[in-house]
């Protein structure tokens, strides 16, 4: 029984990785490298994803606590010996020197990717970070630009379908506003977007409400991803079941789906996710 138990688990290491993949979200206070750790042994194939932290969060004298991959990356190294399992650090800010200096940093931490935070509701007036930076796609542009100058792995942004700052009858979502930031940043060294399919409300709701009550427009990341085919698009926002992955690992223009606080109360469906991936999604 055990020989068969081996054979199975090997078997199952060695098939093709799918080209779609399920990316475990950043969440605040949760997507630590213990969490990370947990998903890891669950779902050796997902791609996982750090909190968002800011430049000044990493130089306060705790870089190595919060820069390191940790266990999950010694578990990465033996799960897959081929390469090593994706893990994306996020950053959230828009000072170019800072993201740079944080970047470089990066570089010797083992991350795969690094991302900038373009769709945290921040409620902060003005905030330098998260959904804000929507409203500057030419900087946005920039930052990534730079960002990619000094690093050893791709720059991405995840970012909302659009911004508002108040939650009321005049915010209709528009396609074309959308369509025109994935064009600006489409000119620049980004070539990876994770869009989350809700409206950010800058205003009035919090980032927990910001979850729930603007709506899913999935058309709208379909649509770009369909359009805008020399970049990779992830699909994000409201996805708490296997059938959802299964839905949308058969549109030939994404390149993966995105859940966050699905993970948090159903941990165990990480493993279902990783059976279907390795078995039925290449």
């Amino acid at each position: 029984m055990i020989v068969v138990i081996i054979v199975v688990v090997v078997v199952l290491l060695v098939l093709p990785t799918c080209s779609f993949q399920f990316h475990v979200a950043p969440m605040q206070g949760y997507s630590d490298q213990h969490f990370r750790y947990l998903c890891r042994l669950l779902s050796p194939s997902a791609v996982l994803w750090s909190e968002m932290l800011k430049p000044r969060d990493l130089f306060n004298g705790n870089e190595e606590m919060l820069l390191t991959r940790g266990m999950e990356y010694e578990l990465s190294s033996k799960l897959n010996s081929n390469r090593i399992s994706e893990c994306v650090f996020q950053l959230g800010d828009d000072d170019v020197n800072d993201l740079v200096k944080c970047v470089k940093l990066l570089n010797s931490y083992h991350y795969t990717q690094i991302d900038l935070n373009c769709g945290c509701p921040a409620t902060e007036t003005d905030a330098n970070y998260g959904a804000n930076l929507m409203r500057r796609p030419d900087h946005v542009a920039y930052l990534a630009n730079k960002m990619s100058e000094v690093s050893k792995n791709p720059i991405s942004i995840k970012c909302r379908i659009g911004i508002h700052d108040n939650n009321n009858d005049n915010n209709i979502d528009s396609y074309e506003t959308l369509k025109s930031f994935v064009n600006t940043i489409s000119k620049s060294n980004c070539k990876k977007l994770i869009i989350h399919s809700r409206s950010a409300i800058l205003q009035g709701l919090s980032p927990t409400k910001n979850r729930e009550i603007p709506p899913l427009r999935y058309d709208y990341v379909k649509q770009i991803a369909k359009e805008f085919t020399d970049m990779d698009i992830v699909i994000n926002g409201g996805f708490n079941k296997l059938d959802d992955v299964i839905n949308y690992s058969n549109d030939p223009n994404l390149k993966g789906i995105m859940a966050g606080r699905w993970t948090l109360q159903n941990i165990f469906d990480l493993y279902e996710l990783w059976f279907f991936m390795k078995f039925f999604c290449c």
